[in-house]
């Protein structure tokens, strides 16, 4: 498919849908709270201040770097795209309606979405690829030309350019703050740049995509060019809200495990877990336990059931700065990780069965949907706890001191598009006041 008709497609998506607004509201909102919890910790400061700037581009991508390092922020699980943290602060930064705001964000994660699925989706990570900072460029190219109410040959060509040079193996960077999310930055700065560029004439090579390209970012055998001729409508009502710091692999089972103890069970009674999840899951969350490393203790399987049970206020801790408690690390090491069977068709995550072993008996839990997953009734309830758990760094950030990005006017549209909405779950009521 040319970048053209794939430009011609995301043209001829609109967010004017009331089911859409709500859509990229409650994301919005979603997406603002976790870059407020973000920029509260030292990792996530830091980034910032790597991208401060009196340029609204690189503040923005700053702030998309912030909003992914978090790990709390949105996720389309089979693409593997977290277009969210792209979309969001490039659109404030650039829209000037509301109505280009949501349009901005609808066509970005429909873009983004389809690159990442056409590239392999969440099987690309095994052959070294990530997703979503091959399709970074793109998302903020087409976040960025829309919010400008930009024609269909501009974005275009934002496309084009933003998608040149692009590649989603970036290894595994360490340090800290870590590589990965200057890289993520980079990645969306470039493709804002793009957009700029095509609106001040420069042409990309609109015949790029192919497939034959494609297979070059990728394994050959992954490349599928049918979500590029038919980028998916109501993008946003597509993707899932996380509600835990925590590697999406795992998050059903942490789900699981916390139903069980909310049934009666006692952590300090029980002697094992065992943990069954589908095989391509296991990578991810059986990687040896690092306390000291913050993406360790986010992604191990064991320490996250450890403090789910000591420590379940550090579910949506983003900076693990402060030491675990010794019994949630002691608990890691009783959880063993299995390969459970694989998901039925049509499943969105990873389902999870937790089995409990105490000198009582075995407790199972299975758990096919996260709280937060698209179509889930409760998602306004979501992004209203992760606000208020967000609400003293909210708050500060609003403040004279706060960033660049200018969160009582973000929070402002936020809520008068939502107000606009008839709808009976209207999270204006809740949200932190910052005019």
């Amino acid at each position: 498919m040319s970048i053209a008709a794939l430009a011609a497609h995301v043209v001829g998506i609109r967010a004017g849908a009331e089911v859409r607004q709500r859509a990229v509201a409650l994301h919005a909102f979603d997406t603002l709270a976790v870059i407020a919890g973000g920029l509260a910790t030292r990792e996530g400061a830091a980034i910032a201040r790597f991208f401060a700037s009196s340029d609204g581009a690189t503040r923005a991508a700053g702030l998309a770097a912030v909003a992914r390092f978090t790990e709390c922020d949105d996720i389309h699980v089979p693409s593997c795209m977290t277009a969210g943290s792209v979309a969001i602060p490039v659109a404030l930064q650039f829209a000037e309606t509301d109505e280009a705001f949501a349009c901005a964000v609808e066509v970005a994660y429909a873009t983004g979405i389809a690159l990442a699925e056409a590239i392999g989706g969440v099987e690309a990570l095994e052959h070294g690829v990530w997703p979503a900072v091959f399709a970074a460029p793109a998302v903020a190219a087409v976040a960025c030309a829309v919010a400008l109410q930009s024609d269909e040959k501009t974005i275009a060509n934002a496309i084009a350019l933003a998608l040149a040079a692009a590649s989603g193996r970036v290894g595994r960077p360490g340090g800290s703050p870590s590589g990965r999310w200057f890289l993520y930055g980079e990645a969306t700065l470039k493709g804002i740049r793009a957009a700029l560029a095509a609106r001040q004439h420069f042409g990309g090579d609109l015949s790029l995509i192919s497939e034959k390209w494609m297979a070059q970012q990728t394994a050959p055998s992954l490349v599928r060019m049918e979500p590029l001729n038919s980028p998916p409508h109501d993008a946003v009502s597509k993707v899932g809200l996380k509600p835990f710091v925590a590697a999406r692999q795992g998050s059903n089972a942490i789900q699981a495990f916390l139903t069980l103890l909310e049934g009666g069970l006692r952590a300090d009674e029980i002697e094992r877990v065992e943990v069954a999840l589908p095989a391509v899951a296991l990578a991810v969350v059986s990687r040896p336990l690092d306390a000291s490393i913050r993406l360790s203790t986010i992604a191990n399987m064991g320490l996250q059931l450890g403090i789910a049970a000591f420590e379940p206020g550090r579910l949506l801790d983003i900076g693990r700065e402060a030491d675990f408690n010794a019994r949630s690390i002691a608990f890691a090491k009783k959880v063993k990780v299995v390969a459970g069977a694989a998901p039925a068709d049509g499943t969105y995550g990873w389902p999870a069965t937790v089995r409990v072993y105490t000198a009582n008996g075995v407790q199972e839990q299975h758990c096919v949907r996260l709280h937060g997953d698209p179509g889930d009734a409760a998602l306004a309830h979501l992004v209203r706890s992760k606000l208020a758990q967000c609400d003293a760094a909210i708050r500060k950030l609003a403040g004279p001191d706060g960033p660049e990005l200018n969160l009582p006017k973000a929070y402002e549209r936020l809520q008068r598009i939502y107000a606009q909405l008839n709808t009976q779950n209207k999270i204006e009521q809740t949200a932190v006041t910052t005019g």
